[in-house]
């Protein structure tokens, strides 16, 4: 007798050609779901770059315009002590607590704003906000025209830094030279004018007068727009805004503009605090500055669209001025 064979058979041609069409199908399927994640990760990354960029650079601007014009408790009447040789300098006019340029490269003159040899981006403007750094040192003892000035607590000024004495309703510009580190003995710039500095018969820090009064160095901030120090995906050199406070410094990368108006009180006798229009730096003129409108547009840096293009977000603040001036 044969031995019973077991029959046997596999796949018929057409079977294994629409096996491969399905397997074919899952896998491109499988693939453009990776890609598609892939790419809505990677434009979720750009524009979380898009708001933390503009988050910082509207933090920084916002923190700066809101302390513009703090003299401390000082207000009303300036003794001038260097004769007017600070006025007109950008870094140290503490008359003016704010100042602008606008569309640089178009027309408005920026060399007197010493930025170095930044390359700045044509179109865009130069903010500047001044105030007194800090709360101040407090004096040790009242000082007047035949007193010494001495400080209770030390710090180290530059030689020759502006500073301004800070009374209640009186406030007084002088130039420092040094300050001792013990004792805390202030020698002050040789240009300074002690008697213009301290009228006869007025000290600062006199129980009978002024008191409260503290010596504070005169800080400023300058932001503007110029090149950064990396290049982006393609090779190409990035904007950023930068932050002249003594040294330039790139504070954030991936900013491409900067825009701001200043809000001016057209009717300061009113009594209403609110600006009556915004106008550009070149117009404040005398006028208060109530407020400052700031437009930042900030990009990805990398490309992160089909196009290969980077993403770019504008975005504004408008901020109104805690310490609202009038031109000392």
């Amino acid at each position: 007798m044969r031995p019973n064979r077991r029959r046997q058979c596999g796949f018929t041609l057409l079977e294994l050609l629409l096996a491969a069409a399905l397997g074919a199908l899952t896998t491109a399927a499988l693939a453009q779901l990776f890609v598609s994640n892939a790419r809505a990760s990677v434009l979720q990354t750009g524009q979380a770059r898009l708001q933390e960029s503009a988050r910082l650079a509207l933090h920084f601007l916002a923190d700066s315009a809101r302390s513009a014009g703090y003299y401390g408790c000082g207000r009303g009447l300036l003794a001038d002590g260097l004769g007017g040789t600070w006025r007109g300098d950008l870094a140290q006019d503490i008359a003016t607590p704010v100042a602008g340029a606008d569309d640089v490269g178009g027309g408005d003159d920026v060399s007197a704003w010493e930025l170095g040899d930044r390359e700045l981006k044509p179109g865009t403007d130069v903010v500047l906000f001044r105030r007194i750094e800090g709360r101040g040192h407090d004096l040790a003892q009242p000082f007047d025209a035949d007193g010494e000035l001495i400080i209770a607590s030390t710090f180290v000024p530059a030689s020759g830094q502006l500073a301004v004495l800070s009374a209640c309703g009186q406030l007084g510009v002088l130039g420092i030279e040094s300050i001792a580190r013990r004792g805390g003995r202030v020698t002050l710039a040789a240009s300074v004018d002690i008697d213009a500095l301290a009228p006869t018969g007025f000290a600062y820090g006199d129980p009978a007068g002024p008191a409260a009064t503290v010596l504070a160095p005169v800080a400023s901030e300058t932001y503007f727009i110029a090149r950064g120090r990396f290049v982006n995906s393609r090779g190409e050199p990035s904007w950023s805004l930068w932050r002249k406070a003594g040294r330039a410094d790139e504070v954030v990368s991936g900013v491409d503009d900067l825009q701001v108006l200043f809000g001016i009180d057209t009717t300061p006798d009113d009594g209403d605090v609110a600006p009556g229009r915004y106008v550009t730096a070149d117009r404040i003129g005398a006028a208060i500055v109530r407020s400052v409108s700031i437009r930042v547009t900030v990009s990805s840096i990398d490309a992160f669209d089909e196009g290969d293009q980077p993403l770019e977000q504008t975005i504004s603040q408008t901020v109104a001025l805690r310490n609202p001036w009038t031109p000392l």
